[in-house]
């Protein structure tokens, strides 16, 4: 095997077809090949106009058994399977006693290979996301404006939690438009082989937005004559992660963010809106990961204990509850597992956010009972310098951006 790109690669493997006659055997062994290198079936009757459509390689004049096909036939293949043959050798073929022949050959398909770290995450898709629409500052927010910023949210907020493939369902046009172009005929083979790569996803994430709205109001101070503007604001998000395969709901549940009067101090209807709706997919990825892919320690090294979280899902003062595995427990009715029961033995805080990981330090508990493999759950409590006193009522003047 050698790279024959950056994006595609040669695999030769050597298989042995068997047929009633020489053609059928080689055409019996090329789908073998096929099969072991995309791990797809494809009928013979598919490749029966390989034979006919090769160019034997001669040597000196002589016959090797090498034999070359050509572009058409590997774009054909090519918009099939991912993967296209380029060319085979037959060794060897003979006519066995019990009448069969069976052909020795070497197969040579180049595979086309994804641009960046390959990885054995989860496919998961954001669609279906609804709404009613919503209110800002006494005006009305569409539902497709709605839907599009909580979608937008939600894909951003998945993708950084770095534990999914997180797949575009929104750009079709742009896709159906390449795709056209690489399929055409005069783009090489190679190239076509990227059409069998596309991923399909394992989790679904689906919902609707409930309620939006993003209020301002005014108090006139008689004394004075001044006026005091107060904002806020508050989503409720219904959603679902389903699993596509089985249709099976994963996780089924709601969350209600609000924003204070200082996060949206100068924000248009469009930011705000913006504002609400991320802080409403943090926290929505945040529970689909504690019930999916919970923290997990990950390195004990002195007192730093690590974690296999990082990035926008971990923030610095953060408490974790490190949990030990006790028994698994079963369902009784369904036999289905309910999970191990979990012990807290120590709390640990977050001080170091890498991109992929997070340092924290033991904050009550002992370092020597925290092993390798396990679980951490979020807390409710925050260590005392990470939180802020209330902001107080604004005034006018903080709001000097357009309200839409």
């Amino acid at each position: 095997m050698f790279a024959a790109s950056a994006q595609a690669e040669e695999v030769s493997v050597s298989v042995v077809g068997r047929g009633v006659n020489h053609n059928n055997a080689v055409l019996d062994g090329l789908q073998q090949a096929v099969a072991q290198v995309s791990g797809i079936t494809i009928d013979v009757q598919s490749l029966s106009g390989l034979e006919e459509d090769s160019v034997d390689i001669r040597k000196d004049g002589e016959e090797t058994g090498y034999s070359k096909l050509s572009q058409a036939t590997q774009s054909a293949i090519a918009s099939r399977i991912n993967g296209y043959i380029s060319s085979y050798n037959v060794l060897s073929s003979q006519k066995n006693e019990d009448g069969l022949y069976e052909a020795e050959m070497t197969v040579t398909i180049e595979r086309y290979t994804s641009p960046g770290a390959q990885n054995n995450r989860y496919g998961l898709a954001v669609v279906g996301i609804t709404s009613g629409g919503g209110k800002c500052f006494g005006g009305g927010l569409s539902a497709a404006t709605v839907n599009d910023e909580a979608t937008k949210a939600l894909v951003s907020a998945f993708t950084a939690t770095r534990k999914f493939s997180v797949l575009d369902r929104d750009e079709q046009l742009a896709y159906d438009l390449e795709k056209a172009l690489i399929a055409g005929e005069d783009t090489a083979a190679h190239e076509q082989v990227k059409l069998g790569s596309v991923k399909g996803t394992d989790y679904i994430v689906t919902g609707k937005v409930k309620s939006v709205n993003i209020w301002q109001n005014v108090q006139n101070i008689a004394l004075t004559g001044e006026k005091i503007y107060t904002r806020g604001a508050q989503a409720t998000i219904e959603y679902k992660v389903l699993i596509f395969a089985t249709r099976q709901v994963k996780v089924s549940s709601s969350v209600s963010v609000a924003l204070s009067g200082q996060e949206l101090s100068g924000k248009s209807c469009s930011d705000a809106l913006a504002l609400l709706m991320k802080k409403a997919a943090d926290k929505i990825s945040n529970d689909c990961i504690e019930n999916i892919y919970p923290a997990m320690v990950i390195n004990v090294k002195g007192e730093n204990i690590y974690l296999n979280m990082g990035g926008e899902s971990v923030k610095n003062g953060q408490i974790y509850e490190v949990n030990e595995a006790g028994e698994t427990m079963y369902d009784p009715y369904t036999g289905e597992s309910l999970g191990a029961e979990e012990t807290t033995i120590a709390k640990i805080e977050v001080f170091d956010v890498k991109p992929k990981f997070s340092i924290a330090k033991v904050v009550e508990g002992k370092t020597e009972d925290i092993k390798v493999g396990q679980i951490c759950r979020k807390s409710a409590a925050i260590v005392r310098k990470e939180q802020k006193k209330p902001a107080a009522p604004a005034k006018q003047e903080d709001y000097s951006l357009p309200l839409n």
